[in-house]
């Protein structure tokens, strides 16, 4: 058994809503009132390129997908479409020490090898298109520990295009120095948070067999710039400190935070998006708590 030990505050959990059927529709003869159109969420598995990637992936670690997600301090998602975690929460994201998730260099010399894709990236994350290689070795490579809500932006017809995605725990990312996903390693792609929810929404693309809608969290950002990940490895049940901006060299371990958190059985390594073997774990109902050093 592995002791996942993560800061608990209060959870309310929000299940992203799914496509309704609205009665009366503006048929002929009814008079009746037009419905909406739903919002459509793309479901990306960990290890799926996804539709309109930037890149080949680059991803170079993988979290077993059917680990436990934590229990992190979550808050009411609707400015962000679900419950939102601080990105500065010790555990919010996996690894494996000394090892990235990502390759960084590799990413750096695909998107600027093209002008055209390198200023569409650029125009995502607010960038010139020269400043790219700064940029991505200043983002962090961990794992996502739950299924996580984002805006993903393809690369098609020479542009970027945003589309609200749900990210499955195990996806190798990069992240800022707020602790927000900044882009997805399977697909070069750049991310963005995700918008709120403002109507009906339906997922498309093949659900992983232990998805589901109430779990998924988004991303808030940190209070302030973080100088480290406190992160968790759940093939070794040990936890480490991962300096932001840095691939691996440079990690320490570090002892659990203080605060208990469920047990969970220890799963083998393994890519496959679909299997589930692991029991759920409930969000805290705790009430909120301010965790000593949440960078730390």
């Amino acid at each position: 058994m592995v002791l996942l030990a993560v800061v608990a505050v209060a959870v309310v959990a929000v299940a992203v809503a799914l496509a309704v059927g609205g009665g009366g529709g503006g048929g002929k003869g009814g008079g009746g009132k037009s419905t909406a159109a739903a919002r459509q969420i793309r479901l990306l598995a960990a290890t799926a390129p996804g539709p309109d990637p930037f890149t080949p992936s680059v991803a170079d670690d993988s979290l077993p997908t059917d680990v436990p997600t934590p229990t992190a301090g979550a808050s009411p998602g609707g400015e962000l479409g679900a419950p939102a975690v601080a990105g500065s929460t010790p555990g919010l994201y996996g690894g494996h020490r000394g090892v990235s998730s990502c390759g960084v260099s590799r990413l750096t010399k695909l998107l600027t090898a093209d002008p055209v894709k390198a200023k569409a990236f650029a125009g995502v994350v607010g960038i010139d298109a020269s400043a790219i290689p700064s940029y991505l070795h200043g983002l962090t490579p961990v794992l996502l520990r739950a299924d996580t809500r984002v805006t993903d932006y393809g690369y098609r017809g020479s542009s970027a295009v945003a589309f609200p995605a749900v990210f499955e725990r195990g996806t190798a990312i990069l992240a800022g120095p707020h602790g927000l996903p900044r882009l997805r390693c399977p697909g070069g792609n750049p991310l963005q948070p995700p918008p709120a929810t403002d109507g009906p929404e339906t997922f498309t693309g093949s659900a992983w067999s232990s998805f589901r809608a109430a779990d998924v969290i988004a991303v808030a950002p940190a209070s302030h710039q973080l100088t480290q990940f406190v992160i968790y490895d759940p093939d070794h049940g040990t936890w480490f400190i991962r300096p932001v901006g840095t691939t691996g060299a440079q990690d320490r371990p570090r002892s659990a935070p203080a605060t208990p958190a469920p047990t969970a059985t220890r799963t083998t390594r393994t890519a496959a998006p679909t299997t589930s073997s692991s029991p759920s774990v409930s969000p805290s109902t705790s009430p909120p708590t301010t965790p000593a050093s949440s960078a730390s």
